[in-house]
């Protein structure tokens, strides 16, 4: 299953988001309104095979405290996409102060659907990256 992954909505306008857990990616959709497919762990999530379609990714990482794994898979697939020629966003939960880290799924469950970055500030990322890479 390495670079794999669970579409759960198309991909909207060559946008698509991207996260370890299903929960996370459920949990993302919810807030966002976007697509997000889950890869089902950090290994996948570096790894994953996305269409050509998906142009503008945004991955929604894990922030592990110990092992730093989330973090370390998110800015991988992210080189990558870039690599493509593809548009890539990184966004890291808070640290929410739990001992092993901290998804977008325990932001939503512990601060509510407020405390998760809606549509208008994914754009605004996409274009800070824009500006940072011209």
């Amino acid at each position: 299953m390495s670079g794999g992954y669970v579409p759960i909505a198309p991909i909207y306008n060559g946008v698509l988001g991207v996260a370890e857990g299903l929960e996370t990616a459920m949990s993302v959709m919810q807030a966002t309104r976007l697509p997000c497919w889950t890869t089902i762990n950090a290994v996948n999530l570096e790894r994953v095979n996305l269409p050509k379609e998906a142009q503008w990714v945004v991955v929604w990482a894990d922030y592990d405290r110990e092992s730093g794994r989330g973090q370390e898979a998110a800015f991988r697939l992210q080189r990558r996409l870039l690599e493509e020629g593809r548009q890539s966003v990184v966004l890291f939960p808070e640290n929410l102060g739990n001992p092993k880290g901290t998804d977008w799924n325990d932001v939503l469950v512990t601060k509510g659907i407020e405390a998760i970055p809606d549509q208008d500030a994914v754009r605004r990322e996409f274009r800070r990256l824009k500006k940072m890479t011209a």
